[in-house]
Parts: C-alpha cells; sequence; structure tokens
C-alpha cells in the first residue's frame, strides 16, 4: 500500500533539489491520520539526497499549495524564497536528524 508520494528534481546549477510533488494517501491526512510523520521523512529524504549532491550549500525547495504554506513553515522550518519555500543549512541538518533514522 503506497502511503505518501514524492517527485524530485535536481537543480545543480542553484545546489538544490526541488519537491515537485509531495502527497500522502488520505488516510494519512490531517488529525485521523493512521501513521504520523510521513511528509517529514519524505522532506528528510529529499535533504539528504541534498547534502550529498551539495554539500553545505544543500537546498530543498517545494511550491506549496497556498493553505498549506504556513504548516511547512511552521513544522519544517522552511522559509519563503519568491514562489518556493526551502529550507538550507543547518536548518537542514536539524531536519535530517529529526526524521531520518536510518543507519
Amino acid at each position: 500500500e503506497i502511503i505518501g508520494l514524492i517527485s524530485l528534481e535536481k537543480i545543480p546549477e542553484e545546489w538544490r533539489v526541488h519537491i515537485r510533488l509531495l502527497t500522502l494517501s488520505k488516510g494519512n491526512i490531517g488529525r485521523e491520520k493512521q501513521f504520523d510523520r510521513i511528509a517529514g521523512n519524505l522532506i528528510a529524504y529529499a535533504a539528504r539526497i541534498a547534502v550529498k549532491e551539495y554539500a553545505e550549500y544543500a537546498c530543498v525547495s517545494l511550491r506549496p499549495k497556498s493553505q498549506i504554506a504556513q504548516h511547512y513553515i511552521d513544522k519544517y522550518n522552511m522559509k519563503l524564497t519568491g514562489m518556493t519555500l526551502s529550507i538550507e543549512v543547518p536548518e537542514i541538518l536539524d531536519l535530517i536528524n529529526q526524521y531520518d533514522h536510518e543507519k
């Protein structure tokens, strides 16, 4: 069963991984969700790729629907950067440490 899906685009000239799509299954949205932290884990996955590719210059960005933009700012410490939200080092490392537990 697919519970979440992410589509990524590497933009090397900007040292950035852009999240083109981030979606969760219906049963995993809202207060009554079956599993927690799915979106955070998917964003952390993108962050790991960004750090691997671009080291201290790593950046992860996304263009959220307007009604959820503040959620990304509050929960994942993203910053408004033009038409997108983004997260860079050192906050990107905090996100990886919080959500990614791959050994």
